[in-house]
């Protein structure tokens, strides 16, 4: 398989030097492809295969001018390197062999979801639904406290998530 991969790697290579618009499409397949091992690593809940695309995402986010990105992107790197020093060997390997790296609400292969997307889906569907915070209507004052007194429930979440990291 890895010499497969050689052998495409090589004759890419030489289709950019022959060609401008080969070039091209094939700079672009690279980057659907990194997007989709991405996102497949994510949903997976693979570690090794997430930290190598966030890794070759680098240069596409300097190129870009997307410098806030390529900056937060390699400390990131740099924390999840040195992650295992912080958790204890249970832990570490929960985290990047058992795919706990990801929110899987159900036990099927393709569940895992991205952390920060899934509070959002969570919190918008709280907000949207009937009896919700606003339920398209806006913000009144009955909803705002009703979203007070959630806090108590939550703080304790947020808390325990804190001493995790």
């Amino acid at each position: 398989m890895q010499q497969a991969m050689t052998t495409i790697a090589n004759l890419m290579d030489e289709e950019k030097k022959h060609s401008r618009t080969g070039s091209s499409w094939i700079s672009y397949m690279e980057q659907v492809s990194l997007m989709t091992m991405f996102l497949y690593a994510e949903r997976t809940g693979n570690w090794t295969l997430y930290l190598q695309c966030i890794r070759r995402m680098l240069p596409y986010f300097h190129a870009s001018g997307h410098l806030a990105y390529a900056k937060s992107a390699r400390l990131y790197l740099q924390q999840m390197n040195s992650l295992e020093s912080k958790m204890t060997e249970t832990e570490n390997i929960q985290f990047t062999e058992n795919g706990y790296f990801t929110v899987q609400r159900r036990d099927l292969f393709w569940s895992g979801n991205f952390t920060d997307q899934t509070v959002e889906q969570d919190l918008k569907r709280l907000l949207k639904s009937s009896g919700g915070m606003t339920h398209g209507r806006g913000i009144t004052d009955s909803s705002l406290t009703k979203w007070i007194h959630a806090f108590p429930k939550c703080i304790p979440v947020c808390n325990t998530l804190e001493s995790f990291i």
